[in-house]
């Protein structure tokens, strides 16, 4: 996932990114001071506290906007997740040495808004019962030579299962991961005979193995969306929502403060209002935003964005009844 593409566009005075275009203590009601009395902790400690949560809230804000006039997919291509019971018990009549295990996946996609997600790896290994051997698991980018990931794992006779979780931003129309296992003992049998099935659209997602048994490792891999780098893309459109946002994340810190002893009920109602207020004015923003932003998706021919069918232009017969 992309960071916080917001952190340089709005700061707090003389704490927190001090050079950012928009100010937080800018906004009516709001101050450096009161952001450090909120709670024991610093002026930039809290408000960098907070931000996470705002983005959460600004993001979940324009993808229901976005889903008025379209549908979002966040995912467009995924392996099938299950592997057969009886590829785990075949003899090692199919079998190489762990070190020749390359696994080639190859993702397509034209947008720089997309990933690659490999969720686990599955490999098959012939071993001594009851013996555990260190191997490393490597993902490496081959046209680049960069390693995403060397992960040391236990290898044991039979089915051997590691969860990943890693991302690779697609930053190439063509992006092709090496996928192997590094290690001196064991060897590993063919899963199946044929390549992973792909459900979604698989012209983005293939996988390739230079050895004749067929695929030694099962990748269970997505490519999906990274939402935030969408985000990245229009932040000059969304920093005002994002201001506000924020500002209304602070003033709940407020309201929520066991340190504001002289917090009168006139003080209460006036930061009630003062919140509203902002979440207000953020809604009229990211309402702005979102025209814009969901016309320029469209025209880009953005895979992520299905125009709904009642939303499309054109006479559409109905009834009044």
């Amino acid at each position: 996932m992309t960071s916080n593409p917001f952190l340089t566009a709005v700061g707090l005075s003389a704490t927190t990114h001090p050079n950012a275009a928009l100010q937080c203590d800018s906004l009516p009601g709001m101050s450096v001071e009161l952001v450090e009395n909120l709670r024991s902790e610093s002026a930039t400690s809290l408000f960098d506290r907070l931000q996470p949560a705002t983005l959460n809230k600004l993001a979940t804000g324009l993808e229901s906007a976005l889903k008025c006039n379209a549908s979002f997919q966040h995912v467009l291509a995924r392996t099938t997740r299950s592997l057969p019971r009886p590829l785990f018990t075949q003899p090692l009549v199919t079998a190489v040495p762990a070190s020749q295990t390359a696994v080639r996946l190859i993702a397509q996609f034209p947008q720089a808004e997309s990933c690659v997600l490999i969720e686990r790896v599955t490999a098959n290994v012939g071993l001594q019962p009851d013996t555990v051997h260190a191997a490393e698991l490597v993902v490496v980018d081959t046209a680049y030579q960069v390693e995403h990931l060397r992960k040391l794992v236990s290898l044991r006779n039979g089915a051997n299962s590691f969860r990943l979780g890693l991302r690779v931003p697609l930053t190439d129309e063509h992006t092709e991961l090496a996928v192997y296992l590094e290690s001196a003992e064991g060897e590993l049998i063919s899963l199946r005979p044929v390549e992973p099935m792909v459900s979604g659209q698989p012209d983005y997602l293939r996988f390739g193995s230079a050895h004749s048994a067929g695929t030694l490792l099962h990748i269970d891999a997505a490519v999906e969306c990274d939402f935030t780098a969408v985000l990245a893309r229009y932040v000059d459109r969304l920093v005002w929502p994002y201001l506000y946002t924020l500002a209304a994340q602070v003033l709940d810190e407020k309201l929520s403060s066991n340190l504001l002893n002289v917090f009168t009920n006139t003080n209460r109602t006036d930061t009630l209002d003062r919140k509203k207020d902002f979440e207000i004015e953020a809604a009229k923003q990211l309402d702005l935003a979102v025209s814009l932003i969901f016309r320029d998706l469209q025209e880009s021919g953005s895979a992520f964005l299905t125009v709904t069918q009642e939303d499309q232009h054109g006479l559409h017969l109905g009834s009044y009844v």
